[in-house]
């Protein structure tokens, strides 16, 4: 398990309890909410990678980490 798995599967359980998005407000929390599915949307292609197709979630963890490497 890395680090990215457990970011990922928590920002995936953020997305799917915030139903108040789905109700559109010009309250604060809709806003909040709002934020809370642009912030955490990077982990959807994360999560579908490592569980549905998990040979290619090890090749984008090593593509990922020599491209921050090497930056």
């Amino acid at each position: 398990i890395s680090l990215l798995s457990v970011i990922s599967a928590i920002a995936v359980i953020f997305l799917h309890t915030n139903g108040c998005f789905w109700n559109f407000s010009r309250e604060r929390y809709w806003i909040t909410a709002n934020i809370i599915e642009c912030t955490f949307y990077f982990a959807v292609p994360i999560v579908n990678l490592q569980f549905v197709f998990p040979d290619c979630f090890a090749d984008f963890l090593s593509v990922l980490f020599d491209c921050l490497y090497h930056f």
